[in-house]
């Protein structure tokens, strides 16, 4: 999704397409529209693309685990 997005404003920016696009990906239709704020919108199905989990020993060493959000 955020690939699709600088890609769009990309194109966009160089006047190779407008500012609202529809993509089509294997996993369906996205449309993507910047603003006139230029806030760039993402819409389409979504599908889980990863399952995994973090190591927070990982994040620690790294100084990262501040930044981590506890999810129920």
């Amino acid at each position: 999704g955020s690939g699709i997005c600088a890609a769009v404003v990309a194109s966009s920016s160089r006047e190779r397409t407008g500012p609202h696009v529809a993509v089509t990906m294997p996993g369906g239709e996205l449309e993507v529209e910047i603003d006139e704020a230029q806030h760039v919108w993402l819409t389409g199905p979504a599908e889980k693309a990863f399952d995994g989990e973090v190591d927070r020993a990982w994040l620690e060493r790294r100084n990262l685990d501040t930044h981590v959000l506890e999810l129920a």
